[in-house]
């Protein structure tokens, strides 16, 4: 239950900290504490525990390290004091402190105080961490800021280490707390698609925790973007099913609550991507400036594929498909949270008996595809300059967008302030006319057909086609073509019911089917009922 937009709003100070441990560092997620050798009592060891400083310091994320250490009786003589700004109001159930995890010390006496947009106090409370992870509780919302003063530790002569913060803290729902518990999970064994997966859960609350009437429930702070983590117990060992982020939620009666939520690729269909016009940037640099902090994995055998060719503005999720498709790679959320993006498995993977399957089954045969067309596309500097814009802005920026890439911008009744082939950002003193120049590039459109040698008798034309993948350029389109053919005669379809142990969609499977017939193939679709008995 943490509040997801502060540690991007907040900004840290503090009165007493290591050089090396600037209290910005807080901002960044929480790490393991690393375990390195100071002249506290104990830290000095000659026993391999502790390592020395690295000589770059910046190589280490430090967290917050005060100035000085407490007296031989854990007490602070100068207190120190982090105070945290925010530009917007934020709400939370309270914090939760992560000291010295590994080294099992922590500050035991810590006073927190938390100030509305005028600076006025709003609440104040005195906490007493019992270990190095502890959570404050103290529900305040529409908080600007807050100020943490760390008064002592729990062993003598030791520095206050702060490794990391969240604003609020976890909730557990287990047994008969979950009411029902869906997932469904989807991946494209082709990358033609970024299909994604989805979370669908009633929880129970005695307390009617988020009952919208509860003036002491959390209702209130639920946002968008918070994180479920979800897991299974199967044959009495937690079994992760992934990580989820809500999207929705609401009251079914006092204490019954619904939850909506995405994995991380329905996530970035709300993020925005600017485009642009790619050159040679390798699919992994690519994924790695998309998705900033976000777990992921580019796997080696096409992180350095080169992209080639123009990306319209759109969001993040269109824009992830069209580069790992253009990769020959598919995307999928694995079950520890993180984006994989790779290509499509091969091999020949684990064997579904027949007698792993639950109730009946259906074999459906999919149409022939007769051919696969590819429309590659070129993009070149060529043309003429002309008008592209021509309006009355007022006093300010303004941003103008493109419908096709442009380059070599000028401007008259105005500055450019960032010239992007998608868009130009204006500068005007005062309100006036402004007019925009440029040239666009021109795509030279191939198209590439292949097609299928070995018709069925009676096979009516039928013809996959991809027109508007604009990262596929004349050097992939034929492999692309040959891919998209290639999966598309696996034909037959065939759904069924098992008790899960590990299958995900993306995986490959060998399923006994009728008369001891086995179909190879992909997963594209698991509807799991976590409540239920663990069956997809």
């Amino acid at each position: 239950l943490w509040d997801v937009t502060a540690k991007q709003d907040m900004a840290a100070s503090c009165d007493s900290h290591q050089p090396f441990s600037p209290p910005g560092g807080l901002a960044l997620p929480v790490v393991k504490p690393a375990q390195y050798g100071t002249l506290e009592p104990g830290r000095w060891r000659l026993n391999g525990a502790y390592a020395p400083f690295p000589d770059e310091m910046d190589s280490v994320q430090w967290g917050l390290w005060s100035a000085e250490t407490s007296d031989e009786n854990g007490v602070m003589a100068r207190p120190v004091t982090l105070r945290l700004a925010f530009d917007s109001p934020h709400a939370s159930a309270g914090l939760t402190l992560y000291f010295d995890t590994a080294a099992d010390e922590w500050a035991n006496l810590v006073t927190a105080v938390w100030y509305n947009r005028q600076g006025q106090e709003m609440s104040r409370m005195e906490a007493y961490p019992d270990g190095p992870g502890f959570y404050l509780e103290n529900k305040v919302e529409g908080y600007y800021g807050l100020a943490l003063t760390f008064r002592a530790t729990n062993l003598p002569h030791r520095y206050v280490k702060l490794f990391g913060l969240e604003f609020g803290t976890r909730l557990r729902f287990a047994g008969a707390e979950i009411v029902e518990a869906r997932l469904l999970e989807e991946a494209d064994p082709t990358g033609a698609g970024l299909p994604g997966g989805e979370l669908e859960l009633k929880a129970y609350s005695a307390e009617g925790l988020f009952s919208l009437l509860n003036p002491r429930g959390y209702h209130g702070l639920l946002q968008r973007g918070q994180a479920l983590a979800v897991t299974e117990r199967v044959d009495g060992e937690a079994v992760p099913m992934g990580t989820y982020y809500l999207t929705e939620w609401g009251n079914e009666t006092g204490r019954v609550s619904t939850f909506k939520a995405a994995d991380m690729i329905g996530l970035l269909e709300a993020q925005p991507h600017p485009g642009g016009i790619y050159t040679g940037q390798t699919l992994a640099a690519f994924a790695a400036e998309l998705l900033g902090e976000r777990p992921h994995e580019v796997d080696a055998a096409v992180a350095q594929t080169p992209l080639h060719g123009w990306l319209p503005a759109g969001n993040a999720r269109s824009a992830l498909q069209q580069a790992a498709f253009a990769a020959g790679a598919m995307a999928r959320c694995r079950r520890d949270g993180a984006l994989y993006i790779g290509p499509p498995p091969q091999k020949d993977g684990a064997l579904i008996p027949l007698g792993r399957k639950l109730g009946q089954s259906e074999v459906s045969l999919q149409p022939f595809i007769t051919a696969a067309q590819v429309t590659a596309h070129s993009y070149a500097q060529t043309g003429a300059e002309r008008e592209l814009f021509r309006a009355e802005l007022p006093r300010g920026q303004s941003t103008v967008a493109f419908a096709k890439p442009v380059y070599g911008l000028r401007a008259e009744g105005a500055a450019i302030v960032e010239a992007h082939p998608n868009h130009a950002v204006l500068e005007l003193a005062a309100e006036g006319e402004a007019a925009l120049f440029g040239r666009e590039y021109q795509d030279n459109a191939t198209v590439v057909r292949l097609a299928d040698g070995d018709l069925p008798a009676g096979a009516m034309e039928n013809v996959v086609k991809v027109e508007n993948a604009t990262l596929v350029s004349p050097a992939n389109a034929a492999a692309v073509a040959q891919r998209l053919l290639a999966q598309n005669k696996r034909r037959y379809r065939k759904t069924f019911q098992i008790r899960v142990r590990g299958e995900q969609p993306g995986d490959t499977l060998l399923v006994e089917s009728f008369g001891g017939q086995r179909l190879h193939g992909a997963i594209e679709t698991m509807e799991t009922d976590l409540a239920g008995g663990f069956t997809a």
